[in-house]
Parts: C-alpha cells; structure tokens; sequence
C-alpha cells in the first residue's frame, strides 16, 4: 500500500510499521460546525469557500482566504467564513442548508493536502481513533471523497487560470487582517 492510496473509497495513509483501522461514520455532533477557525502556522483560517459559495453566507462574514498577484493579492482565488460557529447549524445539530452547503462540508473529514489525500483530525471521531504515528485505514463515503477532489481541482484550476511566472500566492489571516507571501 502507498502512502496515501485510495481504493474504493478507503484511504491508506502509511506513517510507520503497524497497521490499525479508523473507520468513519459521522455522529452528527457539531463539533466540526462550532470549531471552523484552524490556526496553521500562525495563520488562523475558517472554512473554505469558492467564489460562488461566499453567497450562502452574509457578505461582513466571509473574507478572502487565498489570492495571486505579484506585488499583493490582485485575483482572489477563495474565500473563507470568519467565524469559528457557522451560522446555519442549529441546537439540534442539523445544517439549515444541507443540500447546498459548501464544498468544504460536503468532504469533511476528507481533505486534499499537498495533492495527497488526508482525513482531519478536527473531528472527534477520526481524532479519538487515530494515532498518526500508525498506519491507519478509513472508510469514507464516495460523496465526501469526490468533494474533496473537486476542491481541489477547484484550486489548481484558478492557480493554472490565474499564475504567471512572477505571480505569488497569497494567504488572509483572519486573526490579523493581514496578506501574507507563501
């Protein structure tokens, strides 16, 4: 098995010798819902929106996530939610727009990570069976897989769309208010 190979929607992600299973099946918690803000590297994010997604919530919530340009960010490339509790989850744990809620929340626990498939360990499920220094094997369903992958393909298509042979990639750190060079 390689490191990061998915097959039939099981993903295996090789970290050391042994080998164990995580397997995934959402409680409906809320715990991803009410815990958006991830500080990465001393940048805090929130939940990643594309262009069209920053519709669903009110325009003073959503800020820019990531741009290109040279000198600063001249083409937003998407955007993010800056609050750490979404507004659209209820006390019962329900989404209030479920069928059209972002791609983001659709892959979850799912995520792309330098083009190599990962699960997030933000969610208490994945988080309380998994020892990232062990092999690990998780079962997750086609939906939040092909979500995944269509974030991605979202972002290399803006970067292919947008990038120039001096263009740099910029991140918004919500905490700060500030563009930051990656």
């Amino acid at each position: 098995m390689q490191h990061g190979s998915l097959k039939n929607n099981i993903l295996y992600i090789s970290k050391c010798s042994a080998m164990g299973v995580v397997v995934f099946e959402c409680q409906r918690c809320g715990h991803c819902c009410r815990h958006l803000l991830e500080d990465i590297n001393g940048v805090t994010n929130g939940l990643f929106l594309t262009i069209k997604e920053k519709k669903l919530f009110p325009r003073e919530l959503v800020f820019p996530q990531r741009a290109m340009g040279l000198k600063g960010p001249n083409r937003v490339i998407s955007y993010q939610l800056s609050l750490d509790r979404c507004p659209y989850i209820n006390d019962q744990n329900q989404c209030e727009i479920y069928s059209k809620r972002p791609l983001a929340c659709r892959a979850f626990p799912y995520i792309i990570e330098d083009g190599k498939p990962k699960v997030s360990t933000k969610c208490q499920v994945i988080g309380s069976q998994m020892d990232v220094r062990e092999y690990r094997v998780v079962n997750l369903a086609e939906s939040e897989v092909e979500a995944s992958w269509k974030i991605e393909r979202y972002l290399q298509n803006r970067y292919k769309q947008y990038s120039k042979r001096k263009t740099y990639f910029w991140e918004y750190d919500l905490k700060s208010r500030i563009w930051y060079a990656c």
